[in-house]
């Protein structure tokens, strides 16, 4: 890979499109067979073939101790949460993302693999006016005493750190649901009623799949998978600049999905909302909940076939009067 496709893969453009991910069932089902354009740089994550990407924190609070499997009630509860977040100036997501390259560097018997990382910020005013912020961090080795052994490399062909960026976004601002464009304006009429909510998330996904856009995607997807169903309910979650009142409803419609498994006990006393991602593949999704708060913790995919595991760590989602600013390194 050069330099300029890994540059791609890894950062992206700063107004790609960030909910790209639900684009993935569709062509898994339509059986595509071709690269997925997963969300990428200040908007999302890079994926690229053959990478893990991994996040702190997503091992079990207590090493050793299993997990105890919960039911529906917690995402009650995380609903009842969600309708008391306050409310503020701009919507505020900060991301940090994290990958490992499967890609071993060094002499043979001192192998060793790279770890890179960036931080996003997109704030959003209630007018549709965005700012996007962001900062690419240093390379790190995983194994210092092997890098070390390799007379201690600075360069591996990666683009360097950068300073923390701000930048103003040209007009209102759109945003990505159900794989397809709405409008500020159209994101505070959705639904607060989890049956209504559910049926027009699917209706818009099952629209904008059938289109020719995007390479040509077959117009022959009559039916959404419970898998991709629970995904694009995910987006609101933390996402998108929703109100309290829809946010609630996304967690009461996952309450009712049977194929939703819910873990406590992950992450510092986190909760796991776990599916599947289409009934024919292996790609799992597991959201990590703070259910005290409602917030949204982290984001991973893993199994995706012939695609790396990847990860987004949440540092901040919500209604905010914090005024947008460069991000600072976490």
């Amino acid at each position: 890979m050069d330099d300029l496709t890994r540059v791609r893969e890894l950062y992206g453009e700063p107004h790609s499109d960030p909910f790209a991910k639900t684009r993935v069932a569709a062509r898994l089902r339509a059986g595509a067979r071709r690269r997925v354009p997963w969300k990428l740089g200040l908007a999302a994550l890079a994926v690229a073939t053959g990478a893990v990407v991994v996040a702190p924190g997503m091992l079990p609070a207590e090493p050793g101790k299993a997990p105890t499997v919960l039911g529906q009630p917690v995402l009650l509860a995380a609903a009842a949460q969600a309708e008391k977040a306050p409310d503020g100036r701009f919507w505020h997501v900060k991301r940090k993302f994290t990958m490992r390259w499967a890609k071993e560097y060094g002499k043979p018997g001192s192998r060793y693999r790279l770890e890179s990382s960036n931080i996003a910020e997109i704030w959003t005013d209630k007018e549709g006016q965005s700012w996007h912020g962001s900062v690419r961090l240093p390379i790190r080795p995983l194994d210092e005493a092997a890098w070390k052994e390799n007379g201690s490399p600075t360069s591996w062909g990666f683009p360097p750190p950068d300073k923390p960026t701000l930048v103003k976004g040209e007009g209102p601002r759109t945003f990505y649901v159900a794989d397809g464009k709405v409008s500020l304006a159209e994101l505070e009429k959705l639904p607060t009623d989890p049956g209504q909510l559910t049926a027009w998330m699917n209706e818009r996904f099952l629209a904008n799949v059938s289109r020719p856009a995007d390479g040509g995607l077959p117009a022959n997807v009559t039916r959404v998978e419970d898998g991709t169903a629970a995904a694009l309910l995910v987006s609101l979650l933390y996402e998108l600049p929703v109100s309290p009142e829809v946010r609630a409803t996304a967690y009461r419609a996952l309450a009712g999905m049977p194929h939703v498994k819910i873990v406590e006990g992950v992450e510092d006393s986190g909760t796991a909302i776990e599916f599947r991602l289409q009934d024919s593949q292996p790609t799992q999704v597991r959201v990590i909940i703070d259910p005290e708060t409602s917030m949204v913790k982290s984001y991973q995919v893993t199994g995706m076939p012939g695609k790396g595991d990847r990860m987004e760590t949440v540092l901040a989602s919500g209604w905010t009067d914090e005024k947008p600013a460069p991000p600072t390194v976490e």
